[in-house]
């Protein structure tokens, strides 16, 4: 199957730059990975898919990855951290300044130039920032920045029940 991928090479290339990405995008990769997924879904439900000259498959990869760009821009929108792990909703500035030193002390313990290090560090320089401009901050990918607070926001409760 890998191979008969492979044939859609030059369909998937020109579907991402018609959408306007290159390979210098922090998200060309997934989307690339979105397309051949999509093209093997239809494979695998045995629809015959020409590999060239096939533009009704252009335009319909095209309207799906343009979907998936709409849907990653509505998410990228939002706040990081709007549940537990939201310092803005913490009114005690003592409790604040506990939760400053917490993630100071958490981000510590990481390898120096991890990319959970560099997020820890960015969301203390900056922590109302939104997803999108952590990302582009960082050059990483969204779902590496959930990863990274969502192991932040564990921490974070497993240490205050430890404390409490």
């Amino acid at each position: 199957m890998q191979t008969d991928l492979q044939v859609f090479n030059p369909l998937i290339g020109g579907v991402l730059k018609a959408a306007g990405l290159s390979p210098c995008d922090v998200q060309y990769e997934d989307y690339r990975q979105e397309l051949y997924l999509l093209i093997w879904q239809r494979l695998k439900a045995g629809e015959d898919l020409a590999p060239v000259n096939n533009p009704a498959l252009f335009r319909w990869l095209l309207w799906r990855l343009r979907d998936k760009q709409r849907q990653t821009w509505r998410h990228q929108t939002h706040s990081c951290l709007t549940d537990k792990g939201d310092l803005d909703g913490v009114v005690d500035p003592r409790q604040r300044l506990d939760c400053y030193l917490l993630i100071e002390g958490l981000a510590k313990k990481l390898t120096p130039n991890s990319t959970a290090a560099r997020v820890y560090q960015l969301y203390l320089q900056q922590p109302g920032l939104s997803q999108r401009a952590y990302c582009q901050h960082l050059g990483i990918h969204r779902t590496t920045l959930h990863r990274c607070l969502k192991r932040m926001r564990q921490q974070i409760i497993l240490t205050d029940r430890e404390g409490n």
